[in-house]
């Protein structure tokens, strides 16, 4: 079942919707979730997945792109003393024990000091993956 799709996902655009259950990967019938995740990293960049889809109760086929996830992650850290994390644009910085904390992404930031003290910001009232 469909359980999200990023604001620019591929599967968005060709029609596939919150909810909708994929039954099929090209033809082959989905007995497990990994069936589609294994039929999505083995797909040629720029192709296509043939999709059987239930909507409602109807079934429907559909062609969605596959695209490839950006998998950036830099990480720095030395130990109790300073943090720094970029996982596909949320940021997160930490230093002396998180004396002083900072995560932002592009629809939010967070700060902490002295872990008693936290401020924060932006386009939601918690931090999430941003689309990547």
């Amino acid at each position: 079942v469909v359980v999200g799709l990023a604001r620019s996902s591929p599967w968005r655009a060709a029609g596939v919707v919150f909810e909708d259950a994929v039954r099929s990967v090209d033809g082959e019938a989905l007995t497990h979730p990994e069936l589609l995740l294994d039929a999505i990293r083995s797909a040629p960049k720029g192709g296509e997945l043939e999709l059987g889809i239930v909507r409602d109760g109807a079934p429907l086929t559909i062609e969605a792109p596959v695209s490839r996830r950006e998998r950036e992650m830099t990480s720095f850290r030395i130990p109790l003393i300073y943090r720094y994390t970029n996982d596909r644009g949320a940021k997160e910085t930490s230093l002396l024990f998180g004396l002083y904390a900072h995560e932002r992404t592009s629809a939010a930031w967070r700060m902490t000091l002295l872990w008693l003290f936290s401020f924060g910001g932006g386009d939601a009232d918690r931090l999430q993956e941003v689309d990547g």
